[in-house]
């Protein structure tokens, strides 16, 4: 009898280690560059709002300069109506020497007159001929009720009804310095109407029909 042999085969499984290939690596780097890119692109981007930001902040400081530089050259009219002198305090003193005579004074130091002189501002005693200022000031509302040199000037040339009317509308101080108007004018020889002597004194309480003009000496 034949003897028959057996052959085991053993078949051996071997495992290939991946290395990481060359394109991985080209990725990396491609991302690598891609992020450097957007970080410099980010600080142009701020360097170009640092110069932004430093032009408007020039732009105002030009502007508030060039504000302040008008308000030191522009002239703000004030007009005296008061009967004889008014002194404003601003930095300084402004004197008027005059009824309705007047002095132009720096906006700027304008704006320190009425800030320390507001009762003569908003009494009328002072009359500032200038809208815009006197928007400036807040003064709207207050120079609706108060007489405007000119208003004043005119005031005696009305009839008496309307003179009285003006004088019942006007601020105790101006209607102070109606009195004093009246009172000077009559002093100085010039003619008024009896008729206003006589409503006008009694309204305000004083006797203006019985002044005498002053003799000539």
């Amino acid at each position: 009898m034949a003897n028959t042999t057996n052959t085991k085969s053993t078949t051996t499984t071997k495992t290939t280690k991946q290395t990481e290939t060359p394109v991985v690596d080209a990725e990396k780097e491609a991302l690598k560059a891609q992020l450097a890119e957007q970080q410099k692109r980010m600080e142009e981007m701020m360097a170009q709002m640092q110069v932004l930001m430093q032009a408007q902040s020039q732009v105002k400081t030009d502007a508030t300069s060039i504000e302040d530089k008008s308000k030191a050259l522009r002239n703000i009219k004030f007009i005296n109506m008061c009967p004889g002198n008014i002194n404003l305090r601003g930095t300084r003193m402004h004197r008027i020497e005059g009824q309705y005579k007047y002095k132009m004074i720096p906006e700027s130091e304008a704006f320190s007159v009425v800030n320390n002189m507001p009762e003569t501002v908003s009494s009328g005693m002072v009359y500032i001929d200038d809208p815009e200022f006197v928007h400036k000031c807040d003064l709207d509302e207050v120079y609706r009720h108060i007489l405007s040199a000119t208003k004043l000037k005119e005031l005696l040339k009305q009839n008496v009804v309307d003179i009285c009317e003006t004088y019942k509308g006007a601020t105790d101080q101006q209607k102070q310095i109606i009195v004093d108007t009246i009172s000077n004018m009559v002093l100085d020889g010039h003619p008024v109407d009896a008729n206003v002597l006589v409503k006008i004194g009694e309204l305000s309480g004083k006797n203006l029909i019985d002044i005498e003009p002053l003799e000539e000496e």
